[in-house]
């Protein structure tokens, strides 16, 4: 094996070892990988869309000292992780969902039966919750169904960016 492989493999392996890691962390919080949990949450966005029902987007991101995206699991090892996925769990309806995006460093919350302002007094919440057990800020972004997209990729992008403006 040349030089270029070993660093290849390298690379990997390292790569390897934090997506377990996360993993391992979000399924001791009990939130669920994002991409493991997708057809949950396009099954809720598809009942919303069959039954005309109110459905929002909520993308949650921490304010640290040191962003997740550095070192996700540096990150994933600190109990702040455990505290924040277990806060966010346990603070939402038994049927809004709550999952993680590890690549992205986010929560995704699909807020069912809830509209925008609904979910903003929730959010404001959590929020709240969060700093009082962890002392971490979050960025909020919302989106509703059907006003701000149609599809989950729609929905996340622009709760995103609405989490970007409220970070600046």
């Amino acid at each position: 094996m040349n030089c270029l492989g070993r660093g290849l493999w390298r690379r990997w392996r390292v790569a390897a070892v934090v997506r377990h890691t996360i993993a391992l962390a979000s399924e001791a919080t009990g939130v669920p990988l994002a991409h493991r949990a997708r057809l949950q949450l396009d099954g809720e966005l598809a009942r919303a869309r069959r039954y005309q029902r109110p459905l929002t987007v909520g993308v949650v991101s921490l304010e640290a000292d040191e962003p997740m995206g550095q070192a996700p699991h540096v990150f994933a090892a600190q109990p702040a992780f455990f505290l924040v996925g277990a806060v966010l769990r346990d603070a939402v309806r038994g049927s809004d969902l709550v999952t993680y995006d590890a690549p992205h460093d986010q929560y995704v919350i699909l807020f069912t039966e809830s509209t925008r302002l609904q979910t903003l007094q929730a959010a404001r919440r959590l929020q709240a919750l969060v700093f009082k057990r962890t002392r971490l800020g979050m960025r909020i972004g919302l989106a509703e169904f059907p006003a701000d997209g149609l599809t989950l990729e729609d929905l996340i992008t622009m709760a995103c960016s609405e989490a970007a403006k409220e970070a600046k």
